[in-house]
């Protein structure tokens, strides 16, 4: 019995544990490469959409992440728009990337003070619908840039 649990044991865990963690050294420059890989993005959104599809661009921000532990590299992407015709006069929207595979995870905005959102991560179990999905798609954003030590 305790050698079935043994072997058990190992098949479940060693998957979790066959990656080793980088060095110092590597971490450093993986998130020098997840800072360029956001400014590259940075780049090719705001010259090849915003600029040429959104002259009243107020203002347009990045940062970047890198996750050691999941060696995964993430990038948020945050735009206010000001309209100066039309029925919407303001619209700010928050995106988060996975850099590595350029792949939508959630998206929030507001429009005109009205608050939507969407997580796209398959793996997220949403805790609430609140303001349209805002809520929890702001909570997974946070939690997911946030650098924890």
């Amino acid at each position: 019995m305790r050698l079935q649990m043994l072997v058990l044991g190992v098949v479940f865990l060693a998957p979790a544990y066959g990656q080793t963690p980088p060095t110092a050294t590597e971490a450093f420059n993986l998130r020098i490469k997840c800072k360029e890989m956001v400014d590259e993005k940075t780049q090719t959104m705001t010259e090849d959409f915003y600029r040429k599809n959104a002259p009243e661009l107020d203002f347009f921000f990045s940062s970047s992440r890198y996750d050691p532990r999941a060696n995964r590299c993430y990038g948020e992407f945050h735009v206010k728009q000001k309209y100066r015709t039309g029925p919407t006069k303001e619209r700010e929207r928050r995106i988060l990337y996975d850099m590595q595979v350029d792949d939508l995870m959630a998206t929030e905005e507001i429009t005109d003070s009205k608050r939507y959102g969407m997580v796209y991560d398959h793996s997220h179990k949403s805790m609430t619908n609140a303001n349209s999905g805002w809520d929890d798609t702001d909570a997974y954003m946070n939690e997911m840039m946030e650098d924890k030590k």
